[in-house]
């Protein structure tokens, strides 16, 4: 039986005629017939799009085009699936939707297995559409896959020190212009654990970044850097935290200051490896670990966050911006992280004086709020100190999940943080217009939350859907996940999640679901 076209599109779906390529879900047959129906020659039906780790360049982990899950109807989900997996899977699934395969037009959930696997699957129930496994030394992945712009190439990390691109219909790898792109020439002491990312500039150039950490134990000669990948060119950048005043990947054990560096054991930690602000084309990446020496004139940026521009590169070895705490010896001494999270994209915040806004959360157990304008308020980089205010609460958390950034319908803004838990605040700014971070409520919560639609989706044991306002839990997944960092996302009334047992699929209904 063909269900209600009609009342499916009006549920669940947005039609454009003529409009952006990005619309919402491929329901090609019935879509053609409702459109036809309703003399809508040019109609195109898409689904929303989850094309990298916290849905957008800035990984906000916020989907505004979420309109299917809602504060009413959320207590009816579900779990339609749980599929197995041959490897672990540690980051987040994306989502293309409408996409060309052997086997008709599907949307299509891609994943990285710690094993250097890339899965695409069907998101319906979970089939394997295609696999990749390139070969190669190094120990493990841990990461998400990113999809570009144009949804016809999808990004993963190998297990042989570089980023793949493959075709998303049917994993087809391009060979040309460089790919697969080197990220380094040390697999086995340097890790790519975090995600990939992609940041689209205003000129129209997309690119691709890359960055490295080292393995558990923080043993060997590893050094963070970020990779940066022209994706139009294939031209590639590096941008070292460690020695920066060499911009190309070492060795190991090689020679220092010229195929490799004298310091080591700084990383890019951060879930979602870089944060790209698409306002101002500055990407910026956040350290951990490592020695800190620039404000003396050295090349060593550990313990810090750092602004570059779009392409990656520095001038002479120097960031545009950076800041570092004034603690930053104690954090190294310690291994307390800054940049256990990557740099948090706050933005602009009504009423602020001070520019844009970002925030950084370390494992020391504090959010140290700053203005992107000038983040160490020195004019530049190479100072310390200088964050607009520094919050404690005992967040200190290994590897620490991705805050999300909600900025509502009302004008408020709202950050949703993991310590041990989730904790919701909002930045604010006096009538000074000088911002702060206030404590709002608190709830339940273990990895990287994701907002739509007006609720907060977390893991903590059971998945949970936690109204983004009030803080009231809304629903509670029966079901307990075995997880460690993997994270959910919410597209087009689904939740997917990857855990120790396999892909876990969440839906209002399974008569709906089964109906495309």
């Amino acid at each position: 039986m063909q269900p209600n076209v009609a009342l499916l599109l009006d549920r669940k779906y947005d039609v454009s005629c003529g409009g952006e390529d990005h619309l919402v879900r491929s329901f090609p047959i019935l879509a053609s017939a409702w459109c036809a129906a309703n003399m809508l020659a040019t109609c195109n039906v898409h689904a929303a799009d989850w094309l990298q780790f916290g849905y957008d360049a800035a990984h906000s982990g916020v989907n505004p085009q979420e309109t299917a899950i809602t504060r009413d109807n959320v207590a009816t989900l579900v779990e339609l699936a749980n599929v197995p997996v041959p490897d672990y899977v540690y980051g987040a699934p994306v989502l293309l939707s409408g996409v060309a395969t052997a086997v008709g037009q599907r949307d299509v959930l891609f994943l990285s297995t710690q094993g250097g696997s890339l899965l695409a699957l069907d998101a319906r129930d979970g089939a394997v559409l295609w696999s990749q496994q390139p070969s190669g030394t190094g120990h493990q992945t841990a990461g998400s896959p990113a999809i570009d712009g144009n949804r016809q190439f999808v990004y993963a990390y190998g297990l042989d020190g570089k980023v793949h691109k493959y075709a998303v219909g049917d994993g087809a790898e391009s060979t040309d212009q460089g790919w697969p792109q080197l990220v380094t020439l040390k697999p086995t002491v340097e890790h790519g654990a975090a995600s990939l990312a992609i940041g689209d500039t205003r000129d129209g150039e997309s690119y691709l970044y890359a960055v490295v950490d080292g393995y558990v134990g923080d043993g060997g000669d590893y050094q963070g850097h970020l990779t940066t990948i022209n994706l139009r060119t294939g031209a590639q950048t590096v941008f070292n935290t460690l020695c920066s005043d060499v911009a190309t990947h070492f060795i190991e054990n090689g020679q220092p200051g010229v195929t490799d560096c004298g310091s080591a054991q700084s990383g890019i930690w951060g879930r979602p490896g870089s944060t790209f602000d698409a306002a101002t084309g500055r990407v910026y990446i956040a350290t951990g670990n490592g020695p800190y020496d620039a404000n003396f004139g050295g090349f060593d940026w550990g313990d810090s966050v750092i602004a570059l521009p779009a392409d990656g590169t520095g001038s002479g070895g120097l960031p545009l911006d950076s800041y570092t705490p004034t603690n930053y010896e104690d954090l190294y001494l310690y291994d307390v992280d800054l940049g256990s999270s990557s740099l948090t994209l706050i933005g602009d915040v009504p009423g602020n004086a001070a520019g844009r806004l970002g925030m950084i959360m370390g494992k020391d157990g504090y959010l140290r709020l700053l203005s992107l304008d000038d983040m160490s308020g020195a004019g530049g980089p190479r100072h310390v100190g200088g964050e607009l205010q520094m919050v404690g609460g005992g967040f200190s958390k290994c590897n620490t999940p991705q805050p999300a950034i909600w900025h509502a319908g009302d004008g408020t803004v709202w950050m949703y943080v993991i310590g041990p838990d989730l904790r919701a605040y909002q930045v604010v700014a006096d009538a000074g217009g000088r911002p702060e971070i206030q404590a709002r409520w608190g709830g339940f919560g273990e990895t990287t939350p994701v907002v739509a639609n007006g609720i907060v989706f977390t893991w903590g044991g059971s998945l949970y859907a936690t109204d983004a306002m009030s803080g009231d839990v809304l629903w509670q997944s029966p079901q307990e996940l075995n997880v460690f960092w993997q994270s959910p996302i919410v597209v087009d009334g689904r939740i997917y999640i990857a855990a120790f047992d396999g892909v876990h699929i969440y839906g209002l209904d399974r008569v709906f679901a089964d109906g495309f």
